[in-house]
């Protein structure tokens, strides 16, 4: 997800550039949307959060493949992408590595 967000260097936001999207404008995709594989993809997901979407999803695949993940560190990535200003994301990845006792890439 870092590596993601930071070769993309931008919020992925809805076509009214109003909202974050998992998917959005010019192929952009915001932390969590980058790891949701294409076929497990639905425009039904917009302006859902991660917790959204496994409370809502009928799609029973999607929560199995979250089903092995930390969802809270996918929500504060998630977090991380809506609200913080791009320029602002790499200290913010550090300190969720620190919380989750992880290291980010170069």
């Amino acid at each position: 997800m870092v590596r993601h967000l930071r070769r993309q260097g931008c919020k992925s936001m809805n076509e009214t550039n109003t909202l974050c999207a998992y998917r959005g404008q010019n192929g952009n995709m915001c932390a969590v949307g980058a790891i949701i594989p294409n076929n497990l993809y639905n425009p039904k997901m917009k302006n859902k959060t991660i917790y959204g979407l496994l409370n809502d999803s009928v799609n029973d695949e999607l929560k199995e493949f979250f089903g092995e993940l930390d969802i809270s560190l996918l929500n504060a990535m998630q977090r991380t992408h809506d609200q913080v200003p791009s320029y602002r994301w790499n200290e913010y990845f550090k300190s969720i590595a620190s919380v989750y006792n992880l290291s980010i890439p170069d």
